[in-house]
């Protein structure tokens, strides 16, 4: 479990934002790419994953509100640290002022993937019951739901940087070149 939250799952997402940012740029996609670049930021992610949990839960403990306004606030840190390789800090910092008038939409985005897994693990419990089949599938369900989800943040990370920077996709694409 340990191995999982401080490398898979940073290394994961990495992979993941890297793979969907080189397809969404028009660059070809590799997995040793997407690997090497996972490679070198998991520090950075773990990092700013671990500080923007910390900093939610101090939200959550203040009247739940401020913590989701920090959550939503950070909701693109990977794709920030991941496409401008950047350190935690900064991809923190990014991540922040490119949510700026966005919260409305991140709000709409986490809720469409937490409902749809919710709905899914319901019906595969109602269905199926608990036991290691139903709870495998219900696994790899969310691990689809996940992807979907990645996918959808650095989509969106993309979005915000046209809109809030004046880039169109091509200059923003020749922008990571070289």
């Amino acid at each position: 479990l340990l191995v999982s939250m401080l490398v898979l799952a940073p290394l994961g997402t990495a992979m993941t934002t890297k793979i969907v940012a080189d397809r969404y740029l028009g660059r070809p996609v590799s997995l040793a790419d997407a690997f090497a670049t996972g490679l070198k930021l998991i520090a950075p992610l773990l990092l700013a994953v671990l500080v923007s949990t910390v900093l939610t839960g101090i939200g959550l403990l203040l009247l739940i509100i401020p913590g989701v306004y920090v959550a939503l606030k950070f909701t693109l840190v990977a794709p920030a640290i991941v496409v401008e390789q950047r350190g935690a800090r900064a991809g923190l910092d990014r991540s922040w002022s490119l949510t700026q008038g966005a919260l409305g939409k991140l709000i709409l985005l986490i809720l469409v993937a937490a409902i749809t897994n919710g709905i899914f693990q319901g019906v595969m419990f109602t269905t199926f019951g608990m036991g290691f089949l139903p709870d495998a599938i219900v696994q790899i369900f969310a691990a689809v739901v996940g992807c979907y989800f990645s996918v959808a943040i650095t989509v969106t990370y993309f979005e915000r940087r046209c809109e809030k920077e004046g880039f169109d996709m091509q200059l923003l694409a020749q922008s990571f070149e070289g």
